[in-house]
């Protein structure tokens, strides 16, 4: 196995997670609060869950989210 290759694949997707997860949380934090489901002060709590089936991988991070 090479290393380096693994560790660029593994980076490749973790970015695309990132940047596409934050996209998805920005779009639902603006339009709670445009409907006023939350307010501005809220501190909201996260979880995501990471699974890779054929290795026998699950991984949950949590954490909280503080608006302001």
């Amino acid at each position: 196995m090479d290393e380096k290759f693994l560790n660029l694949e593994i980076r490749k997707f973790l970015k695309n997670f990132g940047i596409t997860s934050q996209r998805e949380i920005e779009i639902k934090i603006r339009e709670a609060l445009n409907n006023g489901s939350i307010s501005e002060n809220e501190n909201l709590e996260v979880e995501a869950n990471l699974n890779i089936g054929k290795i026998n991988l699950t991984h949950k991070i949590t954490g909280n989210i503080k608006l302001n």
